[in-house]
């Protein structure tokens, strides 16, 4: 039985989340994606690694991004295939899996670059876990130890859509965010700030002072 949303008209997109339990990646139904597109609302799969420094968790990340010889990137590509077959708009990107290196990470980044180039409609979003380095950690905000997810290319164009921060922020790492994302030419409304309400529901307390913040749960 699938849960029936209520909120689209709250909604600037839907991301279809699943844990790594299920495994990597997990695409929205059609019923919720077309529930989505009825109400002018993109859904995204989830591309769910697993939290953590479990055996084999850096070396899938690591086969994920793989380059080919050709400058192409197969899983890229596939990816691309499935989303255009079954209807959705993107992929939200959850790289929790610890011991990556900074050349995985860059490589991850080129990636997610060469998604944009093959699909410019394409919808794509990132959680505030891995860095640019190559480590997790979590950073409450866009500072100057991620920033380069969300920078721009040469070109101009964008990787990242969206930053959905990790839930442990309070007014400065939003002050951060907000400065941060002006010096790189992005606007502050492209970083969302996240509630945790699947634990508590309605009994879950938030911060109401940084009312700029466009939340996601």
């Amino acid at each position: 039985m699938s849960w029936s949303f209520n909120y689209w008209q709250y909604t600037d997109s839907f991301v279809y989340w699943s844990g790594s339990e299920e495994g990597l990646i997990c695409c929205p139904t059609g019923e919720f994606t077309d529930a989505a597109h009825t109400n002018g609302v993109p859904v995204v799969a989830t591309l769910g690694f697993p939290w953590g420094s479990g055996s084999g968790y850096a070396e899938e990340v690591d086969a994920f991004c793989q380059k080919a010889e050709d400058g192409s990137f197969p899983v890229a590509d596939k990816l691309l295939e499935v989303m255009d077959y079954y209807g959705f708009d993107g992929y939200f990107f959850n790289q929790e899996s610890f011991g990556c290196s900074a050349e995985i990470a860059s490589r991850l980044d080129e990636m997610i670059r060469y998604m944009r180039a093959k699909c410019p409609d394409i919808l794509i979003s990132w959680y505030d876990s891995m860095l640019p380095s190559g480590g997790v950690s979590y950073q409450n905000a866009v500072n100057s130890s991620n920033q380069r997810w969300m920078e721009r290319s040469d070109d101009g164009s964008v990787g990242i859509n969206e930053f959905f921060m990790n839930y442990n922020w309070y007014t400065g790492q939003i002050s951060t965010t907000v400065s941060t994302m002006n010096s790189i030419n992005r606007s502050p409304f492209d970083a969302y700030a996240g509630l945790d309400v699947q634990q508590n529901g309605m009994n879950t307390p938030f911060r109401v002072n940084c009312s700029w913040t466009r939340m996601a749960s």
